[in-house]
Formats: structure tokens, C-alpha cells, sequence
């Protein structure tokens, strides 16, 4: 797979930048490790980089003083600081010079990964684009459903906890929210999972009028495994009867130890049929021990990334990076009311990746339908203060101003102001409000 970004790791303790060129290297990004400031400049005229990690306390250039000649080069590029201690003072010339954040030594290498990619998904931004392997992975799953909004999680925990027993199920949802994928599930992640399923369609041509008689004709290995009949309220009541016979005596049967019965699954449309409504008692007795909720996509927002990033990488090569997406893109499918659901959003990104003939370097919103653009209304470009805040969010930085008095913080606002960065003073001024600030030494 390509190599999207470039890292550069500056310190002088050599074992701590060879740690963590190995650890960046095995999350897919190339590393170069400089042992002192001038091998870190010397690195920088040669190639650009996404991100630049370097340590405070180096000799003879120390991190400050690098730091400001990186700004001289390239005043976007994310710089994180190490620092096994640092002083107003430092702490002030790094925020003056727009330093990202303050990664505090002894440090997990977990906590540097994650930083570094909030510090790379902000570079992204900042050049318009959004990466979501940095954003969204990894994600909440069960059994390849994204279930990270919490009506997705209690469906998926209810499914997990009925896959292992025989109780029939029945999926309420809309088109296109996953029903059969929820159906497949069940079955990959329960006893018969080996055994086959049978999948039948009420609302087609083909299966309409014959899915009891289909199901009566399942062979004995057949028994052994999972009917899923889908759009269940689509058949007319004899048919329902039929079927709920079928059922009660394929029951009766194992339970007599005379042959198998298979699982049963049914699944129904929500925006058409309410529960209880469709189906008459005999077949909802039977088929429905245990329901399970789908809910619409438009209703679980939280789901909209983690489902793009999901299918995108599922239609990108294997050797591939997934597309970038324009700053813009993730508002618009969050505004889109994706009446289709889950469906429509994958014919949409296969759709685009048809039109480019593969996975494209970046998705913008003029590839999107006209409806969904129309639906999202303007947007405006975010501003980089915000761009920053949001990727900020819970970061060293903030913890270290948060253990601050109140005299520290007016020490750093005239120090960043001194060094004519006036914004970060509006920044420290919005912090003021929602830090609680230990009592200065002198009480007051």
C-alpha cells in the first residue's frame, strides 16, 4: 500500500526516536529520525513532511529555536513537542510558534500514535481534505456491522445474545438499514453457522405464493440450518398460515426427536407495516420470539463515517488507500436525510468509484447527487482556529493550561502576545471560562 504521510521524529536520545520510527512505521507511516536540530533542518530542505515530532530539551539547537526555523520553512505543517518538563516560558514560545501539541514524557507509545494522528487528520484539514483511516478507524463492529451510534450497539448486543439459541427472530426496519446483513450475522455467529441458509424473498415474482412450499421442501441438511425469509408482511394470510403450521410442526418434530427444524428469521418493512399489524397471531406467535429494531440511518448520525470509511476501504483495492474527502463532504452526508439508508450510501461511493474507474485520490461534493447537496444547504469553509480547537480536543496542552493559576495564564498571554500571536490570547480568554484553576500562592 502507498505511503500517504511523512513523518519526521527529531531527538537527541537516539533509542527514543528509533522506537518510535518502528512504531510509526508499523501504523503505515514513513519515518525519518534526526538526531539533533541541524540533521532535523538538513532533513527538511531535502523532502517535505506531514508532521514533524521533536524534543524540547536538545543541544546544540534545542527544540524552541528548531521549532522557529521549521515555522521559517513551512508555517502549516503540525508540530508536536516532547518534553519530559517544560516551563510557562516554553510552554508559551511552543504556542506562540502554533505548535500542536505538547506530547509529555515518559510517554505509551499509544498515546503518541494517537496523538500524531489528530496532529496528521489536522495537516489533512487544513489542505482541505479529511482522511478517515486517521478519523474514524477503528470503529465499533459486530460481525462486520458498523454499530458505533448506541441504537446500532443495543441491536447488535441483542443479536449476539440470541444467535447462540434457537429462539426465532424477527428484524424490523426500513429498506436499505441492513436487515439481511443483520439476518446473515445471526446465523455466521451461531451453532449453525456450518449448516446451510436459506434465504427467500415474499416481495418477489419468483418466491410470492411459494415460501411455504419452498420451506416444507428443505432437505435435511437444509433443517440443520436458518431460513430467512425476508419482507415477511408481504404474504396474505393463507400463506402466513401455512407457514406458521409448517413451523409449529417442524417444532414439534425435533422436539420428538423425528428431525430437525431449522432457524427461523423473518424480517419486515417499518415504514410499512407496524407491529403486530401484518401478521396474523398464529405466524407472529411463532416467528417472533425475539424482535429486533433496525433503526433508519437518518436517526443514527453517529454511523454516517465509520459506514463511508467501512465501505469505502470494502470497495478500494486491497493495495489501495481509500479516498480523502473534501473538508466539506462529511457535513453534507451528515445534513442528507438518506432515505434509501444504508443502500444508498453504498450505491453512491460505488457509483463514484465506477465513474473513476477505481478508488479516486479524493471524494468532493461535485460527485455527489444533486438531492444531497441541495438537502445540505451551504456550507462554509471552517477556519483554521477551529479546525485546531476541534482536533485539540482532551490533548497535553490543554491539561498542562488546565493545572495552571491564573497567574501562569496571564504570564502566557503576555508572552504569546509579546511574540505578536494575539488569536491564541482569545483562545487562553475562551479557556478561562471552562478550566477550574487551582489557588495561586498567594490566595488570590
Amino acid at each position: 500500500m502507498p505511503v500517504r504521510y511523512n513523518i519526521l521524529v527529531a531527538d537527541d536520545i537516539k533509542s527514543t526516536a528509533a522506537c518510535l520510527v518502528e512504531v510509526f512505521a508499523e501504523n503505515g507511516w514513513q519515518t525519518t529520525a534526526a538526531y539533533s536540530g541541524e540533521e532535523a533542518l538538513a532533513a527538511l530542505s531535502k523532502q517535505r513532511f506531514d508532521l514533524a515530532v521533536i524534543d524540547i530539551k536538545m543541544t546544540p539547537m534545542n527544540g524552541i529555536e528548531l521549532l522557529r526555523r521549521i515555522r521559517d520553512k513551512d508555517p502549516k505543517i503540525p508540530v508536536i513537542m516532547m518534553s519530559a518538563y517544560h516551563t510557562i516560558e516554553t510552554a508559551a514560545s511552543a504556542v506562540a510558534l502554533d505548535v500542536f501539541d505538547i506530547l509529555q514524557k515518559p510517554f505509551m507509545f499509544r498515546d503518541a500514535v494517537a496523538m500524531v494522528r489528530r496532529a496528521l487528520s489536522y495537516g489533512a484539514a487544513l489542505n482541505g481534505g479529511l482522511d478517515l483511516d486517521l478519523l474514524v478507524a477503528p470503529c465499533k463492529m459486530w460481525m462486520g456491522l458498523v454499530a458505533e451510534s448506541e441504537a446500532m450497539r443495543k441491536t447488535c448486543h441483542a443479536a449476539e445474545q440470541v444467535a447462540p439459541t434457537s429462539a426465532s427472530v424477527l428484524i424490523v426496519g426500513e429498506k436499505g438499514t441492513g436487515r439481511s446483513a443483520l439476518a446473515r450475522a445471526i446465523h455466521a455467529s451461531s451453532p449453525r453457522s456450518a449448516k446451510p441458509l436459506l434465504v427467500l424473498d415474499a416481495s418477489s415474482s419468483q418466491d410470492a405464493g411459494a415460501i411455504h412450499g419452498r420451506i416444507a421442501q428443505v432437505s435435511q441438511e437444509e433443517r440443520s440450518g436458518t431460513v430467512y425469509v425476508k419482507e415477511l408482511n408481504r404474504l396474505g394470510e393463507n400463506e402466513q398460515r401455512e407457514l406458521a403450521r409448517f413451523l409449529n410442526a417442524a417444532r414439534s418434530q425435533e422436539e420428538n426427536g423425528e428431525a430437525a427444524c431449522p432457524r427461523f428469521i423473518g424480517s419486515v418493512d417499518a415504514s410499512t407495516w407496524k407491529y403486530g399489524a401484518a401478521l396474523i397471531a398464529e405466524l407472529g406467535a411463532v416467528a417472533g420470539h425475539v424482535k429486533l429494531d433496525v433503526a433508519p440511518l437518518r436517526e443514527r448520525p453517529t454511523d454516517i463515517l465509520p459506514l463511508t470509511h467501512h465501505l469505502l476501504r470494502r470497495l478500494s483495492r486491497e493495495d489501495s488507500q481509500i479516498p480523502m474527502l473534501d473538508i466539506e463532504v462529511p457535513t453534507i452526508l451528515e445534513r442528507y436525510s438518506w432515505p434509501g439508508n444504508v443502500a444508498e450510501m453504498e450505491a453512491i461511493y460505488r457509483r463514484i468509484f465506477e465513474t473513476a474507474g477505481g478508488a479516486p485520490d479524493r471524494i468532493s461534493a461535485s460527485v455527489l447527487p444533486e438531492n444531497m447537496l441541495r438537502e445540505a444547504g451551504p456550507i462554509p469553509p471552517p477556519k483554521i482556529e477551529e479546525l485546531k480547537n476541534e482536533f485539540l480536543q482532551g490533548m497535553k496542552l490543554r491539561d498542562f493550561l488546565a493545572s495552571a493559576t491564573k497567574e501562569e495564564i496571564q504570564r502566557i498571554c503576555e508572552l504569546v502576545q509579546s511574540k505578536g500571536r494575539s488569536p491564541i490570547t482569545r483562545h487562553m480568554a475562551r479557556l478561562d471560562g471552562q478550566l477550574n484553576f487551582p489557588q495561586s500562592s498567594t490566595g488570590k
